[in-house]
């Protein structure tokens, strides 16, 4: 039998978020080098001319986290396992190098450069792999791990002594001092100051360090040097070499003397007062679930969140209309009454979407931090109550649950030791009008260890707020999607692509199915129409009835997020684009 291919519907969302910017001075030149998802921008300050350079393949589509500039005007950043460094006076790559562990990632850590010399620090993530980077010589060299078990490095700098401090978190925060020439670590905070957070260290543009035993506090300072640790009153100029914060930073910026700012989704640079476009080319952003609400495919890209819909063309929404928007995205939606709800990253935001004349009306009616990277959302059976599970914050080990009342809106938070201590609910499904099922991850994103060995499969009863079954499921670490068939069978799929049928009336296992061959499931990657299952994995599109899997298409571009059903076309995205499968009556089993 003939399936048609998988059409492209375009991109819905050809923008960009700010990621990291340096200020650079190349042979006397000031440049603004800007790093994004897949592209740099070079704005000459001199001139005002705007230079753009694609990512190398090799990036596969990361994002850059942090940049800084070195002594020469050299420019870097990461993304994925690379180290970028860019020359703006030639608008072209000094030099591309990779990780030497290969599991690590350079991206999402952060990096400073020496006053002293062209040398780059920055650390890796998840296993914070402090490096260096000459780029008199392009040697790159590991230095030192900085903790054994923190995944993340908040902040970096480099005092005239030689001394590389990092501020790191998120579950046991401390701040670390490295002396290459030394080959000397030293850690500052004691075991019983090791709680959650991010230490924290700063940079003056005198060249100075200090630091703070957490980011928000503003009152225990440290004068840092040769490293050493002294406690201080809060330094009353403290006059740092970087503009801005979180994405919005732009680092060196004392070495120009003006005023800067830019934004990547407006297009925008205004240096001094006047208004630079960038107008720049890229492959839009990311695409998060997507959900059918109202004959309408509706989604959110993410970094940055743009609202969407899409019937036969693209309305896309401004950021203002979701509260707490940014950089963030609509993870996880379900439906009651009239009404589609979504929780939303970062911090389990829950938000009611309404349709009105004029369009959809978006309310925040709560932030849940149990659920701070949402994951499933479903409606009970009897329509009392919706839930959002999800993963934990920063630093956290283990989610909980939000049971929202739709109609007082009250909210009811289940902590993570209600549910399985270490773990976060990430798939959910409705069972009768008292019980849903919920799959968990042990896996926690936020930066601490995992405690746990196995994901559990959980019978909830949500009016009781108790646990009434909880099933081990061993090597497998994540219970990705569930449904339930009107036979009262549980399909689930894990993380390492095992389809399993489980009774739950029998409290056992039927049948267990290795799907790795087709990549792994994505997120919303299972679709539910009657009697039928569709299984949107990244690398096949599935279909299975009566437990019978069939191939409905192999995909060239993988599938990166799923997926509704309207009418007899399958939607899912891959990557910015979103797809869609024309579906039809018969497929041919897997033998």
């Amino acid at each position: 039998m003939t399936v048609v291919n998988t059409v492209s519907l375009g991109t819905p969302v050809n923008s960009l978020e700010n990621r990291t910017a340096s200020i650079c001075i190349r042979n006397a030149v000031p440049y603004l080098v800007i790093a994004a998802k897949g592209l740099l921008l070079s704005v000459n300050l001199k001139t005002y001319g705007v230079c753009q350079l694609d990512y190398p393949i090799e990036t596969n589509g990361e994002y850059p986290y942090d940049s800084c500039s070195d002594m020469s005007g050299l420019f870097y950043t990461s993304a994925g396992k690379l180290i970028l460094v860019y020359d703006p006076e030639k608008n072209s790559w000094y030099d591309v190098q990779k990780h030497a562990i290969n599991s690590e990632e350079i991206a999402g850590i952060c990096m400073t450069a020496s006053n002293r010399d062209n040398k780059v620090y920055f650390s890796s993530y998840p296993g914070t792999y402090l490096s260096e980077y000459n780029s008199d010589t392009k040697m790159l060299s590991l230095l030192e791990q900085l903790d054994e078990n923190e995944m993340y490095t908040g902040t970096m700098a480099v005092c005239n002594k030689g001394w590389i401090y990092a501020g790191i978190g998120t579950h046991r925060k401390d701040i670390i001092a490295f002396h290459r020439e030394k080959s000397e670590k030293v850690s500052f905070l004691k075991d019983e100051e090791r709680t959650s957070g991010y230490g924290y260290v700063c940079e003056t543009v005198t060249g100075e360090v200090f630091g703070k035993k957490d980011r928000d506090d503003e009152e225990n300072w440290y004068s840092l040097i040769d490293g050493r640790c002294k406690s201080i009153d809060q330094p009353v100029e403290l006059i740092q070499s970087v503009q801005g914060a979180g994405f919005h930073r732009i680092n060196h910026s004392n070495r120009f003397q003006g005023e800067i700012t830019y934004s990547l989704p407006d297009q925008t640079c205004t240096i001094n007062g006047s208004d630079i476009p960038l107008n720049y080319q890229s492959k839009g952003a990311d695409l998060s679930p997507i959900a059918q609400w109202n004959g309408a495919i509706i989604g959110t890209s993410n970094h940055p969140l743009r609202l969407y819909t899409y019937q036969t063309d693209y309305r896309v929404y401004p950021k203002e209309i979701v509260q707490y928007g940014g950089g963030g995205n609509i993870c996880a939606y379900t439906e009651w009454g009239d009404s589609l709800y979504g929780a939303a990253y970062a911090g389990g935001h829950i938000h009611k979407i309404s349709q009105h004349e004029e369009g959809l009306k978006v309310d925040y009616l709560s932030s849940v931090p149990e659920i701070y990277r949402p994951r499933a959302a479903v409606t009970m059976n009897d329509n009392s109550k919706l839930i959002f599970g999800g993963f934990g914050a920063y630093g956290v080990l283990g989610g909980g649950l939000a049971v929202l009342d739709p109609t007082t809106e009250e909210m009811d938070v289940w902590n993570n030791e209600e549910l399985v201590v270490g773990e976060s609910v990430v798939s959910l499904a409705s069972y009768t009008e008292d019980l849903v099922a919920a799959g968990t991850s042990i896996e926690t994103p936020g930066g601490a260890k995992p405690i746990s060995q196995n994901a559990h499969l959980l019978v909830l009863d949500i009016k009781k707020k108790k646990k009434v079954e909880v099933h081990s499921f061993e090597r497998v670490r994540e219970i990705k999607q569930l449904a339930i068939d009107k036979k009262g069978m549980l399909h689930l799929v894990t993380g390492c692509s095992l389809y399993i049928v489980w009774d739950l009336n029998k409290k056992e296992e039927i049948s267990r199915t290795d799907l790795k061959s087709y990549g792994v499931i994505v997120r919303e990657g299972m679709v539910q129409q009657g009697d039928i299952l569709y299984f949107i994995f990244s690398k096949a599109l599935l279909k299975v009835k009566n437990e019978q899997i069939g191939v409905l298409q192999h995909l060239q571009l993988e599938a990166t997020m799923g997926g509704a059903i309207i009418k007899n076309q399958l939607y899912y995205t891959s990557r910015a684009e979103l797809h869609a499968l024309l579906l039809e009556e018969e497929v041919p089993c897997i033998d």
